[in-house]
């Protein structure tokens, strides 16, 4: 039988953890399934989305706790309309030790094609995957061959205060950043080597993903 003692630590520690998934804007140890997280640091979203073929734009996203996730949640605003080969994918890295995106392991999740012909709020789901807490990152890239009549927009951020530390050789902020963009250009969403340059987004160019919980 358990002592006092050893009931009130644990009453203790239960206590500390719901205070610090308090804190974190959750109850009951992160977002419950079925629930969707939302990127990182995103005070308001707006329609866009940057029609460049071939960019990757990338947005940080924390995962508070050790869940498991199987779909990646969107937005269209703007449904697109013809094209040639246009495929509009998603996929999420992890970070490195030193907390910077790690594209040289390639996605932790997906990629998934995202589908993009009608609007509304959309799931696409992938293989559930169970990841740890800790930064990740969020990736969307749209290509086509020739250009649709009418490009698809998305739920983009369009203010953002995600104060993430850089590696010297990325480029600074210059303060509230939205997202970054790799130039590329890309035809799909892999491992990338060579540490390329992660370019400063411009508003509304990064579509916000959000995660659906599984388990």
């Amino acid at each position: 039988m358990a002592s006092l003692a050893d009931r009130l630590v644990d009453v203790l520690a239960s206590v500390a953890a719901a205070v610090k998934d308090a804190r974190r804007g959750y109850a009951g140890g992160g977002p419950p399934v079925g629930w969707q997280l939302s990127p990182l640091g995103v005070l308001s979203v707006g329609t866009g989305m940057n029609t460049t073929a071939g960019r990757i734009y990338l947005h940080a996203i924390d995962v508070p706790i050790e869940a498991e996730w199987d779909a990646i949640s969107y937005g269209i605003t703007t449904a697109r309309v013809a094209g040639t080969t246009v495929a509009l994918t998603a996929a999420m890295y992890a970070s490195d030790a030193a907390g910077w995106i790690d594209l040289a392991s390639g996605p932790v999740i997906g990629p998934v094609v995202l589908a993009d012909t009608s609007t509304g709020n959309k799931v696409a789901t992938v293989t559930p995957v169970r990841l740890k807490p800790g930064r990740y990152w969020t990736a969307t890239l749209y290509t086509y061959a020739s250009a649709p009549t009418t490009h698809v927009a998305m739920s983009c951020d369009s203010n953002n205060a995600q104060g993430i530390p850089r590696p010297t050789s990325q480029p600074p902020s210059g303060g509230a950043i939205r997202g970054y963009y790799l130039a590329g250009p890309y035809s799909s969403i892999g491992a990338i080597e060579g540490n390329p340059t992660m370019n400063v987004s411009g508003n509304t160019d990064v579509p916000v993903l959000g995660l659906r919980r599984s388990a």
